[in-house]
C-alpha cells in the first residue's frame, strides 16, 4: 500500500537511483531503486519505490512478513516470472526448507532461471524470503539448490524503514554480511539465476 517493493539486488544491477519498470497484470509502474546491497553480499536485497504521480495500488495485495521462526522441513512456495514472456502468469513451485543459515533459507523448490527477486512464502502466504540464487553442482538441469535471503534476518530493519523511510537503517544489509563461501559446500558451484 506504500508503493515499496522488496526484491533482490542483482536484478537491478546493484544500482541505487536507477529507474525500473514494474509490470502488474493491468498496469506498468515506474519505480526508483532507493536501496541496494553491493555485489558479493549474501543479503542480496534491493528496495524499490513506485514513483508514479498517482499510483493506484487497489489491485495489489500487501505482503506480510512472517514473525515466527522458519522450520526445517516446512512446506514453502516460490513465485517467479521465469519462463517465456513476463506478460504470462507466474510460475509457482512447492518444496521444503532443506537448510537454514543465519541469513539464508535453502529449499527444494525447483526454481527456473529468471525467478530471482520473487518471493518465498509459507503455506499461509506470509513472506519468508526473496529468491536470490539457484546453484547447481554441474551443467545438468537438476539437481539445483534454491537459495533465498531470509526475511527473519532483516525484519527489524525493514519495519524501521517502512516507518521512517530512512535508507540508513538498511545499511546493515550491506556491511554486516559478507558473502560466505561456506554457505553451500559444493566443489564447483555456479549461480544459474
Amino acid at each position: 500500500k506504500d508503493g515499496l517493493i522488496l526484491t533482490c539486488a542483482h536484478i537491478v544491477n546493484y544500482g541505487i537511483g536507477r529507474d525500473i519498470f514494474v509490470r502488474t497484470r493491468t498496469k506498468l509502474y515506474t519505480a526508483k531503486v532507493i536501496f541496494s546491497t553491493s555485489y558479493g553480499h549474501t543479503s542480496e536485497l534491493a528496495v524499490l519505490e513506485i514513483t508514479d504521480a498517482y499510483p493506484d495500488f487497489s489491485q495489489l495485495i500487501p505482503v506480510r512478513c512472517r514473525n515466527i521462526e522458519v522450520i526445517l522441513g516446512e512446506e514453502v512456495y516460490t513465485i517467479g516470472y521465469c519462463l517465456f514472456e513476463r506478460l504470462l502468469d507466474p510460475t509457482i513451485t512447492r518444496g521444503l526448507v532443506s537448510k537454514l543459515t543465519k541469513h539464508c533459507i535453502i529449499t527444494t523448490c525447483f526454481v527456473h532461471d529468471g525467478a530471482s527477486g520473487g518471493p518465498l512464502f509459507d503455506r499461509n502466504g506470509e513472506l519468508l524470503g526473496i529468491i536470490i540464487s539457484n546453484v547447481r553442482t554441474s551443467d545438468s538441469v537438476y539437481p539445483s539448490v534454491n537459495v533465498n535471503t531470509a526475511i527473519y534476518s532483516f525484519r527489524t530493519s525493514i519495519e524501521k524503514f517502512i516507518l521512517t523511510r530512512d535508507t540508513q537503517v538498511l545499511k546493515d544489509w550491506s556491511t554486516s554480511i559478507p558473502a560466505d563461501a561456506a554457505l553451500i559446500k559444493f566443489s564447483s558451484v555456479t549461480n544459474k539465476l
